[in-house]
């Protein structure tokens, strides 16, 4: 999916998080030019990113997107 992203002419990816530190070996070793980290908590907040893609299994995509709008303010 990183690879999709960041192949994209008017797209920037800004960090990739995996909690699996094989996943985040893979993905770092494909692309050096990204930060790669574990936790995702202090990326919800930051104004330089303006999407997020959420590829996690299904049943935590609410929790998830539901947290980033709060943190951007875009959901009460």
């Amino acid at each position: 999916m990183v690879r999709n992203f960041a192949g994209a002419k008017d797209c920037k990816v800004h960090t990739v998080v995996d909690f699996r530190n094989d996943r985040l070996d893979v993905s770092q070793t494909k692309s050096s030019k990204h930060k790669h980290i574990k936790q995702y908590s202090g990326y919800f907040n930051n104004k330089k990113i303006d999407a997020v893609v959420i590829a996690t299994p299904v049943f935590t995509h609410f929790y998830l997107a539901k947290k980033h709008l709060k943190m951007a303010n875009m959901f009460c």
